[in-house]
């Protein structure tokens, strides 16, 4: 729910003008590189020595704790089945983020690999 009241928050402030960019996590963790690029760009920050940025952000600076991203990696979400359809049943009615899946709009996207 808490993600439904974040994104509900940013369309409204998108709506009325407010600028921003939306990042998705799942870009954040597939094009890390691209993504920093980016919001370093958006920022009006400095980009001349991004392999320092980089390497400082692939360490986990909470390894070896309890929310560590390799502890994470293993855990479930700890939702009971009952608790995931009631969470599904409220994304269905809302009007509009009715799936997990929903990007907001003009959210932006890395560039697309070629193989």
């Amino acid at each position: 729910m808490l993600w439904l009241n974040v994104l509900e928050r940013y369309s409204t402030l998108q709506n009325s003008g407010m600028p921003g960019l939306a990042i998705r996590y799942e870009d954040m963790k597939t094009a890390p590189h691209e993504t920093l690029q980016k919001i370093f760009e958006y920022c009006g920050l400095p980009t001349s020595n991004m392999e320092a940025v980089y390497q400082v952000l692939e360490k986990d600076s909470q390894a070896g704790s309890g929310v560590s991203q390799e502890t994470l990696s293993h855990k479930k979400s700890g939702l009971t089945e009952s608790q995931r359809t009631d969470l599904f049943r409220e994304l269905q009615a809302h009007p509009t983020i009715q799936s997990p899946d929903f990007v907001i709009p003009g959210t932006w996207m890395p560039t697309p690999q070629v193989r």
